[in-house]
């Protein structure tokens, strides 16, 4: 390879966890290889401190004013419904913190939208 340029190389459409790839590590001043399986697994971490996995539709536990959700939802990903209402936090309809949701109401079936 190291006598070709990329242009001049074989075509892969469809690169398997086994396929590596020639990455210059910064630490050790040396070229070295990487598999895909790995990169992925390094991008599925750094991705999910971004964008978090996707909750769709959770009932709140928990009963009264005081509801819990089952994750830490990631800043900003936070959507509250009540019977089909959109509800509004910073106190207006309820103040949330961490899995903790307190409403200033008691809601009738309220169901969270976020990120963790």
């Amino acid at each position: 390879m190291a006598d070709k340029k990329i242009s001049e190389l074989t075509a892969k459409t469809t690169p398997v966890d086994n396929d590596a790839f020639p990455i210059y590590d910064s630490v050790a001043s040396a070229t070295k290889k990487v598999l895909l399986s790995a990169l992925k697994a390094v991008l599925k971490t750094y991705f999910d401190t971004i964008y978090g996995t996707a909750v769709s539709g959770e009932a709140l536990g928990g009963s009264g004013v005081n509801r819990t959700l089952a994750h830490s939802p990631l800043s900003g990903s936070l959507l509250i419904y009540d019977d089909g209402i959109v509800l509004t936090g910073g106190g207006e309809d309820y103040t949330q913190s961490g899995t903790t949701v307190t409403f200033v109401e008691e809601p009738t079936a309220p169901r969270a939208y976020y990120r963790y």
